[in-house]
């Protein structure tokens, strides 16, 4: 627009001078004004375009960074969620065994109530893939193979997530229901001997334990691709730096 606008002021000046009668106007000035007004607009296209690349690439590398952050947060998260569900299997499968066979006793049934009652859920972090897929702003992610990676990433996590929603809705289900019937939570015991040797506290421990196992290898799997995208995002930002 400015470099139009410059050539209808230069043509102004050369009607005006007809006008007036004045002698043929220096072309060789104007040529040079036209040339000067094309190179000022031409570098200020240049420019504007060059900042809005850097600023896209600055943008592009503090989304990576969160990303890198958001995957460390998660395998610390991850490390300790299957190490507390490790030991939770460890003491329980040798008590559902004793359960199989008939053996088990009331001391070890006290253990059972105290493993089903405690119900953890973990807390992933996808705060920066949801900004950028909210703002439109993933399409600023350049290499294509690290951007489908996240995306498939993040569907992991919302699998880990639907999964965690699905065990602690039959914890509200199933578990609690027969604590809150079958138990004594002043005591920590069950009302009377029926309850310990029934067929429903059985079942409600097999659900329990064949959850757990699920959410652990889950858990373990995410664990696994969570270490192996923090390492593509390491050497994508070692690149840009």
């Amino acid at each position: 627009m400015v470099f139009i606008a410059s050539i209808k002021t230069i043509s102004m000046k050369i009607i005006q001078l007809k006008r007036l009668n004045i002698e043929s106007p220096n072309w060789k000035k104007l040529t040079l004004e036209l040339f000067v007004v094309f190179l000022g607009v031409t570098m200020g296209f240049l420019l504007n375009n060059w900042q809005g690349e850097q600023q896209s690439k600055d943008l592009e590398q503090k989304y990576m960074n969160a990303f890198h952050q958001d995957v460390v947060n998660n395998i610390e998260e991850l490390k300790a969620a299957t190490t507390r569900d490790s030991v939770w299997l460890k003491r329980a499968i040798p008590l559902f065994e004793s359960m199989q066979t008939a053996s088990l006793s009331h001391d070890s049934a006290q253990v059972v109530l105290q493993l089903i009652v405690k119900m953890f859920k973990i807390g992933l972090n996808t705060g920066t893939y949801q900004d950028m897929t909210n703002s439109g702003n993933l399409n600023l992610l350049a290499d294509f193979a690290l951007k489908a990676k996240i995306v498939d990433y993040h569907m992991e996590l919302d699998g880990g997530t639907f999964f965690d929603d699905h065990f602690y809705q039959y914890y509200n289900d199933f578990v609690m229901p027969f604590v809150f019937e079958k138990v004594n939570l002043v005591q920590g015991d069950f009302v009377d001997a029926a309850g310990r040797q029934s067929v429903q506290f059985t079942n409600v421990f097999y659900g329990y334990v064949a959850m757990m196992q699920q959410r652990q290898a889950i858990y373990k799997d995410l664990l696994t691709q969570s270490y192996e995208l923090e390492g593509v995002l390491k050497n994508a930002m070692d690149r840009e730096s």
